[in-house]
C-alpha cells in the first residue's frame, strides 16, 4: 500500500516509522494493519505462515486465553501498569496462522514490543516453525534477527 491510498495513516502498514538500523543495514518490517475500534481500543491481525498446518487437536480458544494472560502479563512488567492488556484471539487456514490483538495502545507502541517478541515465541513454540510473518522472513523480526528491536 502506498501513501496516497485513501486510508488514514492509522490504517497503512507502517513502514519506515518501525526499522531498526543494524551493522549499517536498515531492515524493513511490514507490520499489521492497526485501527482504532469505536470502544477506543486498537485492533490488528498478525499472519504467521507456519510449516505445516497445525494439529486439528489445538483449542485455538483456549491457546488465545493462555496467550492473553502471558503477553498482558509481559506488557503490565515492562510498563508497571496493570490495566495494560494484550488480548489475543486465534484462527488458521491451512498453515496461516492469524492471531487478532486488541491493545489498549497502537500496537507498535513501546507499551507492546517484548509482548510481541514473546507473541512470536509463542506462535512457534504452539503451533509450529515459523516462516513468515506478515508476509516477511521471520528473520527479520526479534527475537531472530536480534534480541529486541
Amino acid at each position: 500500500m502506498d501513501d496516497t491510498s485513501s486510508e488514514g495513516p492509522d490504517e497503512r502498514k507502517l513502514r519506515s516509522e518501525y526499522t531498526r538500523a543494524d551493522f549499517g543495514v536498515e531492515i524493513e518490517r511490514e507490520w499489521p494493519l492497526c485501527a482504532e475500534g469505536e470502544d477506543g481500543k486498537w485492533h490488528c491481525t498478525w499472519t504467521f505462515e507456519v510449516a505445516a498446518s497445525p494439529a486439528a487437536a489445538i483449542d485455538f480458544d483456549r491457546l488465545g486465553e493462555e496467550f492473553t494472560a502471558i503477553l498482558s502479563g509481559v506488557a503490565q512488567q515492562v510498563t508497571r501498569c496493570a490495566t495494560l492488556q494484550y488480548a489475543t484471539r486465534i484462527s488458521s487456514v491451512g498453515t496461516s496462522i492469524y492471531v487478532h490483538v486488541t491493545t489498549l495502545y497502537h500496537i507498535v507502541g513501546p507499551e507492546y514490543r517484548h509482548a510481541t517478541i514473546e507473541m512470536f515465541k509463542l506462535v512457534e513454540r504452539h503451533l509450529g516453525p515459523i516462516k513468515t510473518i506478515e508476509a516477511n522472513p521471520r528473520e527479520i523480526w526479534p527475537p531472530w534477527h536480534s534480541p529486541t528491536w
